[in-house]
């Protein structure tokens, strides 16, 4: 297993992104990173994948 670390961008995008999602009353279900491409995945509930590039942009994929 090797060490892999959240990035500061990832990190505060990735706490402001939960925070939001439950607010909404949605269910986190995975936060993970992505070994290949440093992006950090957020499951949200089972259709709804937040992606968080290593600088802090972020997308929704389904």
């Amino acid at each position: 297993m090797s060490n892999i670390f959240f990035t500061t961008e990832q990190a505060i995008v990735g706490l402001r992104l939960c925070h939001n999602v439950t607010n909404m009353y949605q269910t986190i279900q995975l936060i993970r990173i992505d070994e290949r491409t440093q992006d950090l995945l957020i499951l949200v509930g089972t259709e709804i994948e937040i992606i968080v590039s290593p600088n802090g942009k972020w997308r929704f994929d389904r």
